[in-house]
């Protein structure tokens, strides 16, 4: 080569890493990582870098980084401050490992997007994804696993502001809890959208606990096409904002293998929630669904649709209201739904210190049990209501202690025992029941419906 071809040679070097360096500063639109990387590269596709904050540093708001390899792509915490979105391109699966704290902590006013990642605990990892702040964060075909400490969950958001989490075609499994939501804006209050995601095997090194989706504050969640098992408990639901609604919607999912399938605990005055739960399971699991209010004004109602509540080893459903206010009320509608299989009692209600609770069941079944219907309670008030419904199979169909029992076009067959009086209460019938085949055997003191005409 001559001078003349090497000096050009250079000019085209120099002019190449200027280029380079300018791109660099100026930031990137989108960064490529590689088993082969270095970080001192610009991050582009024919020079790669290795780690991802090097490509964080490379991006523009509202980049992307494409992960190129089947690698770990961290060797310490990963902070995102800025909008972006993270893939590993199909066929490869990008690795990033808890080291000494969160994984991938996430706080920036823009989106986020994180997709076709493997997050794992690899040595003091305490939270896979750590949400303080975002627009929205979008979690997609991503496994998370082993973050296992009581402090640590698979996904958690927890922010002064309102977030959008979206978590779909998942794997959450072995972490403390699955998903921890809690939230504080009322105006606009924070949603978790989880979808053909499966939440499983709960652990904790330090005590039993376990959660599969745990929301608490102003936040509203919705499970969609979607598996939580073999946890302690599968759904925890607790304490939503005083003079505010919290929402959780369950549909087409299974909640199943765990001690407790739903609880729903509240203690903050004049915080209401609504629980749907339409064409799902909670089955197998020590205690099917849990409600349980303490607060003046803590309104709940829990509405099961085209649903089964089956095999557990408890009760099928509880509700227990102790408010000391009569206008706090619990209320559950059984609607086109079965429960049963059920060790103790199918559907027990409890009403304390002048607060009240209700059941509506049309439509459904109450089976296969101790107990179908169980009422107690003392200064307030329960009211049941069974329309067009069967209570069969069951050693007693209505144990009824307190409140009013009201029976519609429904059928209480095949039980040993059908109306059993356990403290102060009245059973009321339009008299167009079926009450047949019941053994009713002696020992116990019975409630003989009163038969009120039509209207």
């Amino acid at each position: 080569m001559n001078a003349h071809a090497v000096r050009r040679a250079l000019r085209f070097v120099a002019s190449a890493l200027l280029f380079g360096a300018s791109i660099a500063d100026a930031g990137v639109f989108r960064a490529y990582l590689s088993l082969n990387g270095n970080d001192g590269n610009p991050c582009t596709l024919p020079l790669p870098c290795r780690l991802l904050p090097a490509a964080l540093n490379a991006i523009n708001s509202g980049g992307e980084i494409w992960m190129l390899d089947s690698a770990n792509f961290n060797t310490g915490p990963v902070s995102i401050n800025k909008s972006a979105k993270i893939l590993a391109i199909p066929g490869q699966m990008g690795s990033i490992v808890g080291i000494g704290g969160d994984a991938i902590s996430i706080d920036t006013s823009g989106d986020v997007t994180l997709r076709n990642l493997q997050i794992l605990n690899f040595s003091g990892g305490v939270n896979g994804v750590n949400i303080a702040n975002a627009a929205a964060v979008h979690i997609e075909k991503t496994s998370i696993d082993g973050f296992n400490t009581d402090a640590s969950s698979c996904i958690r958001l927890d922010s002064p502001n309102t977030v959008r989490l979206y978590i779909d075609d998942s794997f959450l499994r072995q972490c403390r809890n699955g998903i921890f939501a809690h939230g504080v804006v009322t105006s606009n209050v924070s949603s978790v959208l989880i979808d053909n995601t499966r939440i499983e095997r709960g652990s904790n090194t330090a005590n039993p606990t376990s959660i599969g989706v745990w929301m608490t504050g102003a936040v509203d969640v919705s499970l969609r096409n979607s598996v939580v098992s073999r946890q302690d408990q599968g759904i925890r639901f607790e304490n939503p904002v005083a003079s505010n609604s919290s929402h959780l919607f369950v549909d087409r999912s299974q909640v199943t293998r765990s001690n407790v399938g739903l609880v729903y605990t509240n203690g903050v005055a004049n915080a209401a929630a609504h629980i749907l739960i339409k064409n799902s399971q909670v089955v197998d699991n020590g205690d099917g669904i849990n409600v349980s209010n303490t607060a003046i004004g803590g309104n709940t109602y829990v509405k099961v649709a085209d649903s089964e509540i089956a095999n557990t080893a408890t009760n099928g459903v509880t509700m227990a209201n102790s408010a000391a206010d009569a206008n706090t009320r619990v209320f559950i509608e059984l609607e086109r739904s079965q429960v049963r299989n059920v060790t103790a009692t199918d559907v027990s209600l409890s009403a304390t210190n002048g607060s009240k609770a209700y059941l509506y069941a049309h439509d459904s079944e109450m089976t296969h049990a101790v107990t179908g219907v169980k009422t107690a309670g003392s200064t307030g008030g329960i009211a049941v209501s069974i329309v067009r419904s069967a209570i069969f199979n069951t050693t007693t169909a209505i144990d009824h202690g307190f409140g009013e029992v009201r029976l519609d076009g429904s059928h209480v067959v095949n039980n040993a025992n059908d109306f059993v009086n356990n403290g102060s209460g009245n059973i009321i019938s339009l008299g167009n029941n079926m009450v047949v085949d019941n053994t009713n055997t002696s020992g116990f003191t019975y409630i003989t419906p009163a038969i009120i005409a039509p209207k």
